[in-house]
């Protein structure tokens, strides 16, 4: 199950969000796609499909990437009951007196994008010129990007942060399905 804004549910554009109205009605609605209410979704939908007289008595597994990680750790600390088993990728909050640091997360993070980066481009040598030839193509855009069907305008600064995944691409090895 993908949580609210992702995969087949609609995502939060800058289109949909001002239909919303005033700035308070825009917070209520962003407010559905905070960890709770993603675990009250999940919560619903577990009763609904999980049997109570199955072997798990009704708990089920789940697996938490990213975002979903600090979903999944919402879970434990709000439905643990509903829970067999906790599976998380990536996403887990440090602990209140752990000291590692958001700066040491993200110096991290950069040098292992920077090396993914550098692993990409070696396999890749000739996106270099692509993906620059894209960005420049956005940044000439009369709005500055490309309107997607959804709404969204991708820029050369959504594009980065996409990168190819964000393009349905299976990352690096999916890669000549975009292209």
């Amino acid at each position: 199950m993908d949580q609210r804004g992702t995969g087949r549910s609609s995502p939060i554009t800058t289109a949909n969000l001002s239909r919303q109205g005033s700035p308070e009605q825009q917070v209520e609605y962003l407010s559905f796609f905070r960890a709770d209410s993603i675990v009250a979704d999940a919560e619903l939908v577990r009763k609904a499909l999980v049997p109570s007289s199955n072997i798990t008595c009704g708990k089920w597994s789940i697996l938490g990437q990213s975002f979903g990680g600090f979903c999944a750790v919402t879970y434990l600390s709000m439905a643990p009951q509903g829970l067999a088993e906790v599976l998380m990728t990536g996403g887990v909050p440090p602990g209140i007196l752990d000291a590692c640091s958001a700066d040491q997360v993200y110096g991290a993070t950069y040098q292992r994008v920077l090396l993914q980066n550098q692993k990409y481009y070696s396999r890749y040598p000739a996106d270099v010129q692509l993906m620059q030839r894209i960005v420049s193509c956005l940044a000439n855009l009369p709005e500055g990007g490309l309107r997607l069907p959804s709404g969204t305008l991708l820029t050369p600064r959504l594009l980065q942060l996409l990168g190819l995944s964000g393009l349905g691409s299976g990352g690096m090895h999916g890669r000549d399905r975009v292209c």
